[in-house]
């Protein structure tokens, strides 16, 4: 029995999510709906796993399996607390868009560094 690249990634999200040094949130669908979600430890968008893909019109998600092009947007956390780069990729077999890969990654830790910067050269 051979298996699509959407299986293929379902099995190896948690793998896939420890090659982040930030912390990560990972969302895998189909063109239909949502096939996994695993949250990062600080960054947890609560996407339920089998919610029905047009509730996410607007996200990078959506529009990387329009595009059929990899899509990258920076979010401030007004909607989840915490600042997040979300990058969505396309999942591609046979010249066909299949679904979706994204990743949600903390900005934390750059923030607080360019606040450090902004502080330091603000002393000098």
């Amino acid at each position: 029995m051979q298996m699509n690249k959407l299986q293929e990634l379902q099995d190896m999200l948690s793998v896939i999510q420890q090659t982040y040094p930030e912390d990560a949130a990972l969302v895998l669908a189909d063109m239909e709906k949502v096939l996994a979600y695993l949250p990062g430890q600080q960054i947890d968008l609560k996407v339920p796993v089998g919610a029905p893909i047009e509730k996410f019109k607007g996200t990078v998600s959506y529009r990387a399996m329009e595009t059929a092009a990899v899509q990258r947007e920076e979010r401030g956390p007004e909607a989840f607390g915490v600042s997040y780069l979300s990058s969505a990729v396309p999942v591609i077999e046979n010249g066909t868009v299949i679904g979706v890969i994204a990743a949600m990654v903390s900005t934390h830790r750059a923030a607080s560094l360019q606040d450090g910067a902004q502080e330091l050269s603000s002393l000098v």
